[in-house]
């Protein structure tokens, strides 16, 4: 008989801690699980899109699958750009979730079955369809924006909770 797999068994944690709790799993006998709790402030988001988990992060051949996310903005409304994505970090990004500029001040958004409770928020199918979606292989998570270069803004939390898996 062969080796008993424990798939969820406790492991090294991740190399950077203030940005990422969990595990991480090498031997890729299972998925291993990470959260992501970054603020992201309006001068990053100007400069450009911001790495809120690293490629180096994501174990070899493996995805990014979002379980849950919650993204809080500040009082001042983003200017100028068409929305705020979160995305994975790949030339061509796989975007789990759009926001679109104007719902960017003073609210809360979050995982939700009822996507049409959230106006002006899209949940993208690497999100909705996790089973055969997910981001890119070896590609970890970012925020950017779309359209024209956002003027303003306030610092917003983003909170990312997933796993990695092949």
């Amino acid at each position: 008989m062969g080796k008993s797999r424990q798939p969820f068994r406790d492991k090294q944690p991740a190399v950077a801690p203030t940005m990422v709790s969990g595990l991480i799993d090498v031997g890729n006998d299972g998925p291993c699980f990470f959260t992501v709790d970054v603020d992201v402030t309006a001068a990053q988001l100007i400069a450009g899109a911001v790495t809120i988990l690293a490629d180096s992060l994501v174990p070899r051949n493996c995805k990014c699958y979002i379980r849950d996310y919650q993204i809080r903005w500040g009082g001042v409304a983003f200017a100028t750009a068409t929305d705020i994505r979160l995305s994975d970090t790949n030339a061509a990004p796989v975007d789990f979730v759009t926001v679109l500029i104007a719902n960017t001040v003073n609210i809360f958004h979050r995982l939700s079955a009822s996507v049409v409770a959230m106006v002006g928020v899209t949940q993208g199918a690497a999100l909705t369809s996790q089973a055969t979606d997910g981001g890119t292989v070896g590609k970890g998570l970012q925020i950017r924006s779309t359209g024209a270069a956002p003027t303003a803004g306030s610092t917003f939390r983003v909170t990312v909770s997933g796993y990695f898996a092949p």
